[in-house]
């Protein structure tokens, strides 16, 4: 899994990573200096994803793991604004 950011490209780093795999227990984790996660031993069948960043927003899609293959995808997040969007007076 690479996790990226959506407008630069850039690795999201350390990025905490939760698969749900159809059996077994979860895998959970954080990416590298290159924005990426390996989980081994995953069984075949749809496993979620889960994403996390605090300077960014959460992200999750679903991967369909194939037996004895490298099960690569990537995983682009939206960075949070540096500040509140919302003004409002009284």
């Amino acid at each position: 899994i690479r996790v990226k950011d959506i407008e630069s490209n850039a690795p999201v780093v350390n990025a905490a990573v939760l698969l749900t795999p159809p059996s077994g227990p979860p895998v959970s984790g954080a990416t590298d200096a290159q924005g990426t996660f390996k989980a081994e031993g995953l069984p075949p069948g749809s496993v979620a994803i889960a994403i996390e960043s605090p300077d960014y927003f959460s992200g999750a899609q679903a991967l369909d793991v194939k037996a004895r293959q490298d099960n690569a995808t990537e995983i682009a997040l939206l960075k949070r604004p540096k500040s509140s969007l919302v003004s409002g007076s009284r």
